[in-house]
């Protein structure tokens, strides 16, 4: 049933004078609206991703990723996920608004699909190339198969049904890392336990010399 229609029952029983029961319609209402709102809002910051934040400049990947987490806490410690991050990270050409949009997406993600018995984990650490760093996002979950690989990062795609969520995520995730002259992609499968997303970024000094 739609909202519209949810609306038309609930009048016609106001008119009856049947009270509880348009109470009970607008119970189911109102989860279903929140969900929309939060889709509205996911598709509008991702049409927003290239256009309204152009700044690009060299951050602090580490203290980033740690404010974010902090921001997390409650969210993380709700979820159950335990996170290791890496002592050291090299700086990378991007923005910092963006890319704490990046860590909590990846972070919540962990949280809503990771799934072991011994507990969540997701480990965050970087490897420094010739001219682009990359930053790992490893959990400990039951991995993705290759053949759904790129499918996690189009629109409402998600492999497990009845998770919270909007299927955006990980789109913004992807737009945001290409916007920035990087890319993104999974590793996963017999040599890689569990999930890993890969973000590869250009380094500042590749962007100067350019």
């Amino acid at each position: 049933v739609t909202s519209m229609g949810y609306i038309g029952m609930m009048k016609d029983l106001a008119s009856e004078g049947n009270s509880d029961e348009a109470m009970k319609k607008i119970d189911r209402l109102e989860p279903s609206n929140v969900r929309m709102n939060h889709l509205i809002s996911d598709l509008l910051e991702l049409g927003r991703v290239g256009r309204t934040d152009q700044e690009r400049v060299a951050i602090d990947t580490a203290a980033v990723i740690k404010q974010t987490l902090s921001l997390m806490d409650e969210k993380i410690r709700e979820g159950g996920l335990n996170v290791d991050i890496a002592e050291n990270f090299p700086p990378v050409f991007s923005n910092e608004s963006r890319f704490m949009q990046l860590v909590e997406n990846l972070t919540t993600n962990a949280i809503k699909y990771v799934q072991n018995d011994d507990g969540k984990k997701l480990k965050i650490f970087a490897e420094e190339l010739e001219s682009d760093v990359r930053i790992y996002f490893q959990d400990n979950g039951p991995g993705i198969p290759e053949e759904h690989q790129e499918r996690v990062f189009g629109l409402f795609n998600r492999l497990q049904t009845g998770k919270d969520g909007t299927g955006v995520g990980l789109s913004i995730v992807r737009k945001i890392v290409n916007s920035y002259g990087g890319k993104v992609w999974i590793q996963s499968g017999k040599d890689h336990p569990g999930a890993t997303f890969v973000l590869q970024f250009p380094k500042p000094t590749s962007q100067v010399q350019k």
